[in-house]
């Protein structure tokens, strides 16, 4: 039986596939080399190596696969951790852990960061900070504060209670008492807080602590656990914190100094500051506070209360409040003359009102802001009428608010009684 040749050239099977040849990379880190994967070459160190928590060593004196210092585990923006499509959830927890665990290393005393936490982390990478300041200082402020935070357990408990504080607000359980979650970590966080205000300030805790102190004023502005007028200050008793963050910001301003060159904060600051001389000018145009601006006498300013507050209200009161004004209003109640708040402690009319004022302006802002403007601002107009019923200016005065603030409490669910 004859064999028929085949030809090689004609035959049915498939020929073998040769791949296709890939420019390796020459500049790449040994780490990446001895792992092999394809290092992204990023300069000072590439992010496969920062992710796998390994020093980059382009440098021939690195040793391979050295684990990384604590203190720089954590070098990545919020987003960046919390978004990476290499990074596992597991890898972020793990990541986060560790560099708490290096900030706080006593057994016991470091956060059980977990899933819950992460979640938590991402809710206010992607929602919750973007309500922290002005539009112009969003990107620094989601560039830097979970940086800081996982590296800082104060700063990481009052993101997590300020975050569950956003989510009960949300959820519209924001009249009942606050979640285990909420009040564990702003608890935790503020004794923390303290410790390292109460020791001398050292330079990497700098720019944490002054964070730290925007998101407390955050919680302690937005803490009102009411949607009720009658049960508002000055109606009824609350502890006023609020009405001094202006004070303890100070302080805190004094120890941290965010306005210095190396401080995260320095653009921020300066914009904030700015916005502050924006607020000081003469008593100026009709307003039912102008005959409080009267000459400062020989013990001035206690014998005049209203002396600095007037001029600043009275510009406000010219203003639409929105995103290009945030800072000037934001101003008035942080940058509140100690004075003035004594008198608005002890629930003196006039002091009030002009408070009641702001609020009206406010009144459609932040989440953190809104409901204490409306249902305060409201409850001070309420205490006037019923006290001052004879002082006809104090009685006149009440109508411009109180016409902001009514379809404000309505639009929002909120009630007198």
């Amino acid at each position: 039986m004859a064999v028929s040749a085949v030809n090689p050239t004609t035959s049915s099977s498939p020929r073998p596939r040769k791949r296709k040849a890939h420019r390796k990379s020459k500049a790449g880190c040994r780490n990446c080399k001895l792992r092999r994967i394809k290092c992204d070459e990023a300069l000072p160190t590439c992010v496969k190596c920062l992710e796998f928590a390994v020093s980059c060593n382009y440098n021939p004196k690195i040793p391979d696969l050295q684990p990384l210092e604590p203190h720089i585990r954590i070098k990545r923006t919020g987003t960046e951790l919390i978004q990476s499509p290499i990074l596992s959830k597991q890898d972020c927890i793990t990541m986060i852990s560790s560099s708490l665990r290096d900030d706080h290393p006593s057994p016991g005393l470091y956060l059980n960061f977990g899933v819950d936490e992460l979640a938590r982390v991402h809710r206010f990478q992607t929602r919750t900070v973007l309500y922290m300041g002005p539009n112009s200082s969003i990107h620094e402020y989601e560039k830097e504060v979970l940086r800081l935070a996982c590296s800082h357990s104060f700063l990481m408990h009052i993101v997590l209670g300020v975050t569950a504080s956003h989510d009960r607000h949300l959820q519209e359980h924001v009249t009942r008492a606050p979640f285990t979650a909420e009040s564990y970590h702003l608890s935790r966080g503020i004794q923390l807080f303290h410790d390292k205000l109460s020791n001398p300030v050292i330079s990497r805790d700098r720019d944490a602590l002054w964070v730290a102190s925007i998101l407390l004023g955050i919680a302690s502005f937005s803490s009102i656990a009411t949607g009720v007028v009658e049960e508002a200050w000055p109606l009824a008793s609350e502890d006023l914190a609020w009405l001094r963050l202006s004070e303890g910001k100070r302080v805190v301003f004094q120890l941290t100094n965010p306005a210095r060159l190396d401080s995260a904060w320095r653009s921020s600051v300066k914009a904030y500051v700015s916005a502050v001389s924006l607020l000081v000018r003469d008593c100026h145009g009709e307003t039912p506070f102008d005959h409080l601006c009267e000459e400062p006498g020989p013990d001035w300013p206690t014998s005049n209360p209203y002396q600095e507050m007037v001029p600043k209200l009275a510009h406000l009161l010219n203003l639409d409040y929105g995103e290009s004004t945030f800072l000037p209003f934001l101003s008035f109640i942080m940058h509140m003359d100690r004075h003035f708040g004594d008198a608005v402690e002890q629930r003196d009319p006039w002091a009030m009102l002009m408070l009641a004022y702001w609020f009206a302006k406010v009144c459609r802002s932040r989440w953190w802001i809104a409901r204490r403007a409306i249902l305060s601002g409201l409850a001070i107009c309420v205490y006037i009428e019923r006290n001052f019923p004879h002082d006809e200016r104090l009685q006149a005065a009440c109508i411009l608010p109180k016409a902001v603030l009514e379809p404000a409490m309505e639009a929002d669910g909120l009630k007198y009684s």
